[in-house]
């Protein structure tokens, strides 16, 4: 349903923000404080912030939280397994 959705657009945000926490800069540096720009780029484009100096294993999990459909995207219970977490 729509919850499925949106919880998974949540994982798409979910990397972006791992993305900027591990390399320290912001995705698309060239739409500045836009957001509009960015979300236009990445909805037209289907692109993602590039996952280069990222370890493989964390540039996988990226990649599989970025895919196109949101309903090929992991859920965070399976997220937090990936990355080693306890989940109750």
């Amino acid at each position: 349903g729509s919850f499925q959705v949106f919880a998974r657009a949540d994982v798409y945000s979910f990397a972006t923000v791992m993305w900027e926490t591990l390399t320290g800069t912001v995705p698309f540096p060239e739409f500045g404080e836009d957001a509009g720009l960015v979300r236009q780029h990445v909805c037209e484009q289907r692109e993602h912030p590039s996952p280069e100096l990222m370890n493989e294993t964390l540039q996988s999990l990226l990649d599989v939280c970025w895919v196109r459909n949101p309903e090929q995207r992991p859920g965070f219970q399976q997220i937090m397994y990936y990355l080693g977490c306890e989940v109750q």
